[in-house]
């Protein structure tokens, strides 16, 4: 955005919120909050008139009305929307459904009010504000509305040894999901980390598994590497391959960070190119900062295959800039072809 001042519009189901997050964003260098309201219609006609850089849009407003504004503005004025809402089962199905119209991002609302004040909730919002405004909304506008995947795809039983990690940043999660949507239930097995919190990682792996000929499951300690499956790291863990008396199986523990990440998509891939060797492969979907980078160099070092979108064609191409600056990978794709590159790899 340059010297440019960001234009935010906030929406919120409760006025006096929408005000007090309104208010917070003004203080912050570089923000211009140009309008707050509880209302669908002026939310919308704000959009159309103003059109604001970011939208912070609650989701769980009544009557759908969140998730009918964030379709229409994809949909006329597509535009960074981070999505807000309550930690709750229906909030967490919410920002999965969001993320599917193409919400950018999400912050997850305290559950209680009592202890709150909006400095708990600033500078992740301000974080994410400034990340949505480096994003390509046109890249994420297409990938959700038109990419399609052949339905013709033939894995090879030699190959089922394969293991695929995937690091999945920002913007990102839906077009995962259209992927994962898409492939047959032979697929090699897969482990993903996801950039969601504790809570949300278990509603998105429940909601793919219904979606897919995959099993697909949130991991749990233990949990073997088998053909067909994929298992999404839980917010908040660290996730590791380890060989467990032959057989590869899932480790889940709780540490510090890692690259200000947790899960990190380090230590899983660092893991993956120790045991596995020449049959790993790790595939870089969007995202920000160091985290996959050093990962990814240790698994294409191990013979493995290190697999990054074209970043011309990718939503949030920072990670994958850092991954190319180091020489970390083996194989460049564009979203359309990730499905047969991958294959072609195996």
């Amino acid at each position: 955005m340059d010297d440019k001042k960001i234009k935010i519009l906030v929406v919120d189901s409760s006025i006096d919120t929408a005000k007090v997050i309104f208010d917070a964003l003004a203080e912050v260098e570089g923000f211009e909050p140009i309008f707050f309201t509880n209302k669908l219609h002026d939310a919308f006609d704000i959009v159309q008139t103003k059109k604001p850089d970011v939208m912070i849009l609650d989701i769980g407003m009544p009557h759908l009305e969140g998730l009918n504004l964030l379709n229409q503005t994809m949909l006329i004025l597509p535009m960074p929307i981070i999505a807000t809402t309550f930690p709750t089962q229906k909030g967490k199905l919410d920002v999965i459904k969001a993320m599917e119209l193409g919400a950018f991002d999400f912050v997850s609302k305290p559950t209680s009010y009592l202890t709150f004040t909006i400095d708990d909730l600033l500078p992740e919002l301000v974080l994410k504000i400034r990340t949505a405004c480096t994003a390509n909304i046109d890249n994420l506008k297409r990938i959700i509305s038109r990419m399609q995947f052949p339905d013709d795809i033939v894995i090879s039983k030699v190959t089922s040894k394969k293991i695929i990690v995937f690091s999945v940043g920002t913007g990102s999660l839906e077009p995962f999901r259209k992927f994962i949507t898409s492939i047959p239930a032979d697929f090699p097995c897969m482990i993903a980390i996801i950039d969601m919190p504790h809570g949300f990682t278990k509603a998105f792996a429940d909601r793919l598994n219904q979606a897919t000929m995959l099993e697909v499951k949130e991991a749990n300690e233990g949990d073997e590497l088998k053909q067909g499956r994929l298992i999404i790291a839980p917010g908040d863990f660290h996730v590791k391959v380890i060989d467990n008396k032959g057989k590869y199986c899932i480790e889940c523990y709780i540490s510090e960070k890692v690259n200000e990440k947790r899960p990190s998509a380090d230590v899983l891939m660092f893991s993956a190119a120790e045991n596995l060797g020449k049959d790993s492969m790790s595939v870089m979907m969007s995202g920000v900062g160091i985290d996959g980078v050093m990962g990814m160099k240790a698994i294409k070092t191990a013979g493995g295959e290190s697999l990054i979108l074209d970043p011309t064609d990718d939503i949030l191409p920072d990670t994958i800039y850092r991954v190319m600056a180091f020489d970390a990978h083996s194989k460049v794709t564009m979203y359309q072809d990730i499905i047969s590159t991958i294959v072609e790899l195996l």
